[in-house]
């Protein structure tokens, strides 16, 4: 039977096979020693905050008086000391630069944002230009003013003008006082048979000829220069007309014989001549500039161009108005245009302020009183005081449609002026229709007196071509959300991609 001797504790080999086998002891593998110091940690933890959170005293524990020693040794910070350490973070120079560029950044993306919503907020527009062939186009109406417009019949058939008509010619100024303040002074005028010699129609494609004598109408006084006489198809409302029934009204050819008898003329200016000007149709020319001028005894060819402005009303910068949707006004024939619109403006002033109208305003004889060369004086003074035409002038601004016709004179021939009516029939000046035969002008209207001071006009269009000038806004919704994004993209670089990314880090953190 095998013993076993008890080993001798005092043998140093057994107490270092001890310690070998302590070394060799796995604390992983005992899991009530690793729980069990864990939780001695957190007790100690536990008791050193309490330790520190308490009110120290002179004669306190052993961790108070270690707290101590470390704040007199600067160990261990204060909250007297923690803005110290943020001041110092402030002033530190990638923080600097850093801030540098986000201030430059976000103050670049306001001025720059807040200088195109100021401009935005003007609403300014932009021009877009394009030709058309064959659209739209209408033949002009035309308005003629003559000067020496006085017919002597009329005025010698007056008592009150009896003065006039002696064997002695009156004198332009002698005339002029005569007449400034008469109403209605159209009245004393030459009609448009007097004046108009003839009127054709020719067209150049397959529509049917036509006279326009009796479509002349009286249009407006401008005393003492001219008075003026219009021609405008557009008023021919049979349906059976040939213009009507012509599917290329723009193809006619308009022939005009015009003219002064200077037997029957009191002449109230120094020249025999004219002014004319094509205009937008179904409206008159009264205020508007006349760019053609003629003298008797000429021949003037002139080709027209149309041309249509297309403006926005207000908050647009055009500030147009859309004249064509005002009402009609009796007083004058056709819509109201901005010349006639500054010319009726004007007028109301006058009236407010000394109970008659200017003797120039083109509707004087609608009006019951027609102030004299005093009053005209004295209201002139008033309307510059006062300023009436800068009023007029914001008060009547472009139309937001407005056609207008260019004119070139391609051809003007002066003629010799007839003496006899045998030197008329040697004339070639004839109209013909389109078989070739003469018409009834057959300039029988340019001869019987050797008189007769007249002129002949020819109009037609120079092309099929229209051209619209329109005004367009010049920010969309689109280019505003471009612009936007160009900016918040350049200035602060930011985009929907990391906008996106951003919220959902946000929501994910929440």
């Amino acid at each position: 039977m095998l013993s076993y001797a008890k080993p001798d504790s005092n043998d140093p080999s057994d107490s270092t096979t001890a310690i070998r086998s302590r070394r060799r002891y796995n604390f992983d593998n005992d899991l009530t020693y690793f729980h069990r110091s864990d939780q001695y940690s957190r007790i100690l933890a536990r008791n050193l905050e309490r330790e520190f959170e308490s009110t120290p005293h002179p004669q306190g524990g052993r961790f108070s008086r270690m707290r101590h020693q470390s704040e007199a040794a600067g160990f261990v910070q204060t909250q007297k000391q923690k803005p110290h350490r943020g001041l110092r973070r402030l002033i530190q120079p990638v923080f600097l630069l850093r801030s540098l560029i986000t201030i430059s950044c976000v103050v670049g993306f306001v001025y720059q944002s807040a200088d195109f919503f100021l401009g935005f907020f003007r609403f300014p527009t932009t021009t877009n230009i394009r030709v058309e062939s064959m659209k739209d186009l209408v033949f002009p109406s035309l308005t003629v003013c003559v000067a020496n417009w006085v017919n002597r019949a009329k005025v010698c058939e007056m008592d009150s003008f009896s003065g006039l008509c002696g064997s002695e010619h009156p004198t332009p100024k002698r005339l002029i006082d005569a007449l400034w303040s008469y109403r209605p002074i159209e009245s004393l005028a030459f009609s448009t048979q007097e004046i108009i010699g003839h009127c054709h129609m020719k067209p150049t494609s397959g529509c049917k000829p036509f006279d326009c004598d009796d479509n002349w109408e009286f249009a407006y006084a401008r005393f003492p220069d001219a008075m003026c006489y219009s021609l405008d198809l557009h008023a021919i409302s049979d349906p059976e007309h040939p213009l009507n029934k012509c599917k290329y009204p723009w193809d006619y050819e308009l022939n005009v014989t015009m003219g002064w008898d200077e037997q029957d003329t009191l002449q109230i200016s120094d020249m025999y001549k004219a002014d004319a000007v094509l205009h937008q149709v179904d409206t008159n020319s009264a205020g508007q500039s006349h760019p053609l001028f003629f003298e008797p005894g000429a021949r003037y060819i002139i080709l027209v161009e149309q041309f249509t402005t297309l403006a926005l009303p207000p908050p647009y910068q055009t500030q147009c108005i859309e004249y064509s949707e005002l009402p009609r006004s009796r007083m004058f024939y056709g819509t109201t245009t901005q010349n006639l619109c500054y010319e009726m403006c004007k007028t109301v002033q006058w009236q407010a302020a000394c109970a008659c109208v200017s003797p120039r305003y083109p509707y004087r004889d609608r009006y019951p009183k027609v102030c004299n060369q005093s009053e005209t004086a004295h209201c002139a003074k008033i309307d510059v005081e006062q300023q009436f035409t800068e009023r007029c002038i914001k008060k009547c601004r472009q139309p937001c449609k407005e056609v207008t016709y260019e004119v070139q004179v391609t051809a003007q021939g002066q003629k010799e002026e007839k003496t006899s009516a045998a030197d008329a029939g040697e004339s070639g000046d004839d109209y013909y229709d389109d078989e070739g035969k003469a018409t009834e002008s057959s300039n029988d209207t340019e001869v019987a007196i050797a008189t007769r001071k007249q002129f002949s006009l020819t109009v037609m269009f120079a092309s099929e071509k229209h051209t619209i000038l329109q005004h367009m806004r010049k920010f969309t919704f689109i280019e505003v959300f471009g612009y936007l994004g160009g900016y918040v993209g350049i200035w602060l670089g930011m985009s929907f991609f990391s906008v996106l990314d951003d919220l959902i880090v946000y929501v994910r953190l929440r």
